[in-house]
């Protein structure tokens, strides 16, 4: 379970990015305490509100913003706006993993894939951004529990 989040130096992305990747690492980082503690229930709603949050994030696309001109600045954006999904999803799937709850934990991995996998077919995605989303298309596939064939070949994992 990851207990922290990609250096985001704030100040060098757009206005609103810093703040919003700020309040998702807040809910993530009380989540992961909350699990640590034990106390599932409080972490099932952090992780919960860190979900939301970082969907938000992703859905508000900081990496075409005209504040990220440069490439680097746009890589930057995007690659913490989809480790926010994916990191919260996964620590999620962990929590859910030790609750015995092995549906609900594949349905996490299986979330979070996808969500990566609708990124990278969208087609406002600057070409020059497709490794680092290919990257954690990467990670979520192998995240994935082992899945009977014809549920794998219905999410195009086959």
């Amino acid at each position: 379970m990851s207990t922290t989040s990609p250096p985001l130096p704030s100040t060098t992305l757009h206005p609103g990015l810093g703040e919003h990747f700020l309040a998702w690492e807040q809910a993530i980082e009380a989540a992961n305490h909350a699990c640590n503690a034990a106390s599932t229930h409080t972490a099932h709603q952090l992780y919960e509100q860190a979900q939301t949050l970082a969907h938000a994030l992703l859905a508000g696309k900081p990496w075409l913003h005209p504040h990220c001109a440069s490439a680097c600045q746009q890589q930057m954006a995007l690659d913490a706006s989809l480790a926010a999904v994916v990191v919260t999803c996964h620590n999620r799937a962990h929590l859910y993993q030790q609750e015995n709850h092995a549906s609900h934990s594949a349905a996490c991995c299986q979330q979070a894939h996808a969500c990566v996998q609708r990124l990278l077919a969208d087609p406002s995605l600057p070409e020059h951004l497709y490794p680092i989303v290919s990257r954690h298309l990467l990670r979520t596939l192998v995240q994935l529990p082992a899945l009977p064939a014809d549920t794998a070949t219905r999410m195009g994992l086959h």
